[in-house]
């Protein structure tokens, strides 16, 4: 094998290495965007639940704080509104 030969097989060897580092490179970036797009759907989606999840919680606690208002009316109603208000100032610190 004279110098040109091995000059020419290096460089089709270095032609071949650049072609598998383009397809690899290629191959990644596409793995790349398709996780990238995977991510992004599990967010939303996870987004999404604890929208719900907290609008439920809301809902739940209106209902709870009309309850309890309602339940004062009807103790303000049963003890007297003059008598509420006096225990309410007797436990206010001064």
């Amino acid at each position: 094998m004279n110098d040109n030969e091995f000059q020419n097989l290096v460089l089709q060897e270095l032609r071949d290495l650049k072609d598998g580092q383009q397809r690899l490179e290629s191959e990644i970036r596409g793995e790349i965007n398709s996780l990238k797009q995977e991510m992004s759907r599990r967010f939303d989606r996870l987004e999404r639940s604890q929208e719900d999840d907290i609008k439920g919680m809301l809902k739940t606690i209106n209902r709870k704080i009309d309850d309890v208002q309602e339940d004062q009316r009807s103790i303000t109603a049963i003890i007297g509104e003059h008598e509420v208000k006096l225990r309410s100032l007797s436990r206010r610190r001064v």
